[in-house]
């Protein structure tokens, strides 16, 4: 008698704790992904401002005045690389550089 209302209830809460965890789970992915993001944003404007700093123009040719301070690039395998106004390599420090074209 009471099997029809057992197995509506039973299937309405089911619904009702599967959209409230998927709602969950799809919150913690878009908080833990812009905390990321920032943090990745925070630390490549660091490294470009320390190598920005790092770079003078004299009579039109940049020059790297010294390796990064306080940068070990090779342990945390990036890399740096600078680049003159037509595209040519200047300098490069590091040992993970990108293979694009």
């Amino acid at each position: 008698m009471f099997q029809k209302i057992q197995r509506r209830l039973l299937l309405s809460y089911l619904l009702v704790f599967a959209s409230i965890l998927g709602i969950f789970a799809i919150a913690v992915r878009i908080f833990f992904t812009r905390s990321l993001t920032h943090q990745l944003i925070n630390e490549l404007t660091a490294l470009g401002q320390g190598a920005a700093a790092n770079a003078e123009f004299d009579k039109g040719k940049m020059i790297i005045e010294r390796d990064l301070p306080g940068q070990n690039l090779e342990a945390r395998h990036q890399g740096l690389q600078w680049f003159d106004t037509q595209g040519h390599l200047v300098k490069q420090q590091g040992n993970t550089f990108l293979k694009i074209p």
